[in-house]
Parts: structure tokens; sequence; C-alpha cells
């Protein structure tokens, strides 16, 4: 992928000396091959979505569950009233063929239904009533005429359309608009009445006492079927039903029909039913329920308090709602398990790849570019939006991407701003920020935009998950004065100290050291690493590689691996470096066929060129991990997860992705940086030592000029061996000079000399 920003909105301030701007960016494919690949690969992932759902609606799936047991009750409902619907249109449809043996020559009455129906025929003007009785015990051959009227063999080529779903969707919707002159409606009054005599109840039976009867006594199946759950009859049908829906047909444990269809409207109730669950929680009276009308009333006992609890807060979130509706877990031999195993405790399977049918809960298969830039769940389709303190979406691990500057600048109202120095009183300053999303100051998480204290992003999440303390740094810190490309400019060899840079991905600067000299493109540089203790955690209990001076930002978690900043609604995401690098065995062995972590493919460095500060190459290699909580994960769908021995403070850090963030400077900027500095300064250097040569070669040219000069005014041309000169004072004795001894250097001698030495100086310079 390539990485592409544009600023915009850019503002000066401080008489050009810093800036504020606005930042678009977005990450493109590199060729159709990536581009293609994108859509077309597979990968079996960790899915964000549930994870972040967990973290929003209680940070537990236990407290989840209860919080959303409301909503599975009222997914009960509905499957009791579709049952319930399609026993009326049954009755129907029974109805109909018992009264087609009356007509030799129609194969089934109903289609004369559809004729009438079809040819805009009403009861009123055939001279019928909406009975059963006067329609097909009196009026049988108005019923034939008038099916022989309509167009028949229209009518059997769209019976579906024409007649069932016409009469379906009205028993559906209660829909009898149109009285007893329609025909549908008349159809719909017909599929509603006699229930108690589809049932062989003494007295009043109404449709709705039906579903009250199937969920607290399995009536309607037992009579159907022969089965305490309408999951026999349906599974085959159903989307997402793999499991008893009703409390009789899971536990066998009985209400009565009032109370059954009082438990549906009361624990559908959210308030209600949170109540009930909190009482049970926390209250110092947890019984106080049973004195409760409201929930006596529908049928809570202190005998079948311990089932409907089971019931209400694990049966039904667990294995019903979250198995069934959101990952999509299918049955094993539906016709025989249906019957042994109504709860699923043993028959349920996940397809071939892990996962569900519905590509939802812990694990799901997507493209590179949904991981990448974001999906939609069917959670976001089940759970109610006001169940949520966020808002559904997930724009993957890159997060959301605006297809344009215009976009972004139409679309968002409070863009984040940054700003920077432009170095305009010192090249030292250049590129530091003196603004990061919107902040100068920061001292926990809760300062940073968007990470407000109730958000998930908030301190009150970070210590509720005990992962670290929420502290950003060492005291109040702001971004101001540090930059994330370039240090100090004009470092010579003998100051390689070390710098601090600042990082987005785990909000905070990164302390980095030298590492050794280098040369990229022909352009000498430094390579910094990441600092080691920099990385390591404080809790020495539960890591050896520990270092305590970092208790203030770093509390728990193992070392080398960070918390990310922008983990989306809340969901737990570590940094580290690939394969799990430089962490102990431990971590490492939690999850197999990693290979082995090797610093030239895997490790983290920047290369400073010296003179001016900035970075000519890098590579930011860091690994995405989920961290999967067993105390989170409370769901015995995923217990075989935690299995693993080497799983410590209830943790697995699940691999996610690593990316390699490569940057180099190119070989045309290159060129251009070695003729722009390295010339100027090799033709400094080159100039000094001339001069320096020059002035040497004139100094010993003088010296010699002297020296012969005195030559020639102490010692006579004429040669003696031994004697005296009277020179009006005394005698001055000579001796012959010895050439070999005090020999005066050649002119030759001398140049070469004032040569060897220059470029001496000029080699010691370039070094």
């Amino acid at each position: 992928m390539k990485y592409v920003e544009d600023n915009y909105d850019m503002h000066w301030h401080n008489n050009r000396e810093e800036f504020t701007y606005k930042s678009w960016w977005t990450y493109l494919p590199v060729n159709d091959e990536v581009e293609e690949r994108l859509d077309s690969d597979l990968i079996i992932q960790v899915n964000a979505v549930y994870m972040a759902a967990i973290a929003d609606l209680g940070d537990s799936e236990q407290i989840v569950f209860a919080g959303l047991s409301s909503l599975a009750v009222q997914e009960v409902d509905n499957v009791l009233d579709s049952y319930v619907h399609d026993l009326q249109i049954r009755n129907l449809f029974d109805f109909l063929s018992s009264q087609a043996s009356k007509v030799e020559d129609i194969g089934l009455i109903g289609l004369a239904w559809a004729g009438m129906i079809e040819s805009d025929i009403t009861l009123t003007n055939l001279g019928l009533e909406c009975t059963s009785e006067t329609l097909f015990n009196s009026h049988l051959n108005d019923l034939i005429l008038a099916w022989n009227s309509s167009n028949s063999i229209y009518i059997l080529s769209n019976y579906d359309e024409l007649y069932a779903a016409p009469v379906e969707t009205a028993i559906k919707s209660g829909d009898t608009t149109g009285g007893d002159n329609n025909i549908v409606s008349c159809l719909v009054q017909v599929a509603q009445s006699d229930a108690a005599a589809q049932f062989a109840v003494n007295g009043t039976m109404s449709w709705e006492d039906v579903k009250g009867a199937q969920f607290g006594q399995g009536l309607a199946s037992l009579t159907s079927s022969g089965h305490a759950s309408l999951l026999a009859e349906v599974i085959e049908n159903s989307e997402g039903l793999v499991v008893a829906p009703e409390l009789y047909g899971a536990y066998e444990t009985s209400l009565t029909i009032e109370e059954s269809i009082q438990f549906l409207e009361v624990f559908s109730d959210q308030t209600l039913n949170v109540n009930f669950a909190t009482t049970l929680l926390t209250s110092d009276n947890p019984l106080a329920v049973l004195t409760d009308s409201t929930y006596v009333d529908a049928g809570v006992s202190l005998s079948n308090l311990f089932t409907i609890i089971t019931y209400l807060y694990s049966y039904l979130p667990e294995s019903f709602f979250l198995a069934g509706y959101i990952v999509g877990y299918q049955r094993l031999d539906s016709e025989t398990t249906v019957i042994t195993d109504p709860r699923g405790e043993t028959s349920l399977r996940l397809l071939p790849s892990g996962t569900g049918i519905f590509n939802s809960g812990l694990f799901t298969m997507r493209s590179p570019r949904e991981f990448l830039f974001g999906y939609h769940d069917r959670i976001f389709d089940l759970v109610p939006q006001d169940f949520a303190s966020i808002e559904f979406s997930y724009n993957g691990i890159l997060g959301f991407q605006y297809s344009s500057v215009d976009q972004q600048r139409n679309v968002t109202n409070t863009p984040l701003i940054y700003g920077q120095r432009s170095g305009k009183k010192g090249l030292k300053s250049i590129g530091e920020y003196i603004l990061w999303r919107n902040a100068t100051t920061l001292l926990t998480r809760d300062t940073v935009e968007g990470k407000e204290p109730d958000s998930s992003f908030g301190c009150t999440t970070w210590e509720s998950q005990g992962y670290e303390s929420c502290n950003i740094w060492g005291g109040p810190f702001g971004p101001r004065g540090y930059s994330f490309n370039r240090v100090d400019p004009f470092r010579q060899r003998k100051e390689k100290k070390n710098y601090q840079i600042w990082t987005t991905e785990i909000m905070r600067p990164t302390a980095i050291e030298f590492e050794k000299d280098t040369t990229v493109r022909g352009i000498k540089g430094y390579r910094y690493r990441v600092r080691d203790s920099f990385l390591r955690t404080a809790n020495c209990t539960l890591d050896s590689q520990c270092n305590p001076d970092n208790a203030f930002y770093r509390v728990h978690g193992p070392s080398y691996i960070f918390p990310m900043s922008t983990n989306a609604g809340g969901t737990r995401i570590s940094v580290s470096f690939p394969v799990f690098g430089y962490m102990d065995e431990i971590y490492r062995s939690q999850t197999e066929g990693l290979p082995e972590f090797q610093e030239s493919e895997h490790s983290v460095y920047v290369v400073v060129e010296p003179y001016t500060g900035f970075f000519i190459k890098g590579h930011l290699r860091l690994q995405y991990n989920y961290d999967l909580d067993d105390r989170q994960l409370t769901s015995a769908l995923w217990t075989n997860l935690f299995s693993n021995p080497n799983i410590t403070d209830h943790i697995l850090y699940w691999p996610f992705l690593w990316f390699d963030d490569t940057d180099s400077i190119s070989k045309a900027t290159a060129r251009k940086f070695r003729k722009s500095v390295y010339l100027s300064q090799n033709l400094a250097i080159a100039f000094t030592a001339i001069l320096i040569a020059l002035g040497l070669s004139l100094l010993v040219a003088a010296f010699v000029l002297y020296r012969q000069s005195q030559q020639e005014t102490a010692i006579d041309t004429k040669d003696y061996s031994t004697g005296s000169h009277k020179n009006g004072k005394g005698v001055i004795e000579f001796s012959k000079i010895d050439e070999k001894e005090q020999q005066i250097p050649s002119d030759d001698d001398l140049h070469a000399a004032v040569q060897q030495n220059a470029t001496a100086v000029l080699e010691k310079d370039i070094q």
C-alpha cells in the first residue's frame, strides 16, 4: 500500500515562525495486482466489531449477556409469533383441503379462492358471508362458477403470488381491512378462528393464548409433532434458530398461559429485565424479586428462580442469540439432535472454515480490504443503536478514509488540527510540533481529543482493564518540541547522543539510541534503534525484562508490547514488534507457527543524516495484536481458546497483522544532496587545504631565502681548510662545513614536502 497525505487550511503564526494545518490522508494499492488481492484474498481473524461491542456494552460477555437478555426475549417472542402465524396458515390450508373433497372437478378449493381474488369477486357479489359453514356447505356451486370464470391457467402458474403470499402476509400483519366483503380478510378471519378446537382445549382459547401455552407448556408442538419445542418443526426453514427458544422446551419448566404471556411482556422490557438482574446481583436482599408482583405474576418463584436466571442471562443470550443469530452455528444431524439435545450443548457445529454462516461473533472471514478499511457486521442489524454508547460502524484497522480533501472538508465539523515550527529562527526547530490533535499539553488519555473520560478510549476503560497506567508520560506532557521525522541538525561524530521522537501509535514519545554508522545511497548517516529500557514493563513479577522506572506510564503487561491509542470502539489492541520480537518466549509460545524474529527483517530503525538531522531511511515495523482476556470472553464457546498453559495473567496476545512502513531517500534526492552538500563541503575543505599548502610553501620559501642570505654574509666563497681571518677585533676560526649533516634542502624537496602535508590535512578533514 502507498500512503498519501495532503495538508490544507494552513495558517502562519508568530511572523511565520510557526504554522498550523489540517491533514487528509489515505492508503492506495501500489499496483493492479494488489488492488485485486484486496478483494480476492480471504482471511480468518478476530472480529473487531464483536470485541468493540463487548468493550462498549459491558466490558465482559457476562455483563453484555445480562444487558442483551431483554433483546433475546424479544426475539423469542418474535419466533413464537411467527410459529403461531404458521399454525394459523396451516389451519387454513387444512380447512380448505378438507373442503376440496366435496368438489369433484377442483383439485384444491383454495384455487377457487384465488380465482375470486384475481377476478375481484367480493363476498357481497356472491351473496356470501364470511363464515366457513355458508362458504363451503351452501355455496359450492358459486365457488365453482367463480373458479371457472377466472383465468385458471394464469392463477395456477402464479398461485403463490396471487393467493398464498397475500394471505400469509395479511395473517402475519393481522390485517383484516375490508371486513366481511374482502376475500383475503375473510381468509384471515377463518385462519384466526377455532384455536381451541385446533388444540382440543375446552373453553375459549385465542391464538395469543396458543403462544403463551407453547412458551410455558409446549402445547402446540406437543399436539402437532409430539415434541416439547417448536424447534423440531421449524429448524429446516429457520435462519438462526438452532436451540429451543421456549422455557418449557429448553428446561421443561412449566408456567401457566397467563404467567407465560406476562413473562414475555415483562422480560422483553429492558428496564424491567435489568432491574431484575440488578436486584439479584447487587441487592442486599436478592430474594426481594419473589415479593415483587411484577415478577411473581410472570411466574417467578423460589422453585424455578435458578432456572429462570440461567435461562435469561446465560442460555438465551449465549446459546440462543449469540450462537444462533450472530455467529450462525448449525445443527449436527438436526432431525435427531433437536429432540435429544434441544439446548445444543453437544450438537452445534461451525463451517469448515471455523466461522458461522453469519460470519460474525469473535471470528470472521473477510478480505484484506475489509480488515483494513472496514465492513458491515450482522451485530449492527441485531442490536438496536440505543443499546450502545457509540455509533455502529467499523472503519477497519486504518480508520475511516475520506476519498478526497474536499470530502473531508465538507463532512468534518471539528477536524483535528496540527501545528509545527518552520525553522525560521533556527534550523534546530524545523518540524517540531507545537500542536497535536488540537492539544498542547497531555497528561492522561482523557486529555486527547476524541478520548474523553466517558468514551471507550478514556481512562475509566483503560483502568478497568488493568492494562497499564492511563498516564501518557512522566508528568504533564506536551508534544511541543518533538518531531516525528527528524532530530537536531549538525550532529558531529562526537555528538551521537540519544533522542526522543513522537509516536502516534502509542501516543507518547519514543526513545531512540545510536546503534552504528551507515551509508544510504552514498550519504553518510547514523543508524538509531528504539531504546530497550523504554519498552520494558514496570511489573517485575510479571516479566523478568522489567524497568521499575517506567511505573508512571507502564504498569501491567509484558515488555515490548504497548496498548494502541486508536483502538476502535474500545477494542483492546496492542502494538509489538513483528512476530513478538524481543518478548519472553512464554508469550511467543502462545501462538503456534510464529517465525523466528530476525533483526534484518523485523526490527525498527531510522538513519539520520547528521548535518540536517532528517531521516534518510527507516523501517517502522509494528505488529497489531488483539488482547483476548478470558475475564472478558466468558462464553463457553471460546473455552478452548484459552487452553494453552502458557497464557499468563489471563491474556492471550493474538497477532492480527504486521506492517513495514518503510521509506528511503530517493536516488535523485540523494544525488542532489551529494552535489549540493558534499561537493560544497569538499570544495571548502580543498580550498582550505590549498590555502594551507600555499601558506606553508611561502613560509618555507621565506625560510630558505633567509638561510641563504645568512650564509652569503657569514661565509667567504673561498674554500678554507684551516685558517684565521683578522676582523680587527680578534681571530675567528673556521672549520670545513660537513655537507652531509647540514645540507640545505633543494626547492624540489621543499615542494614535495608541502604537497604531502597538504594531502594529509585534506584527507583528515574529509574523514
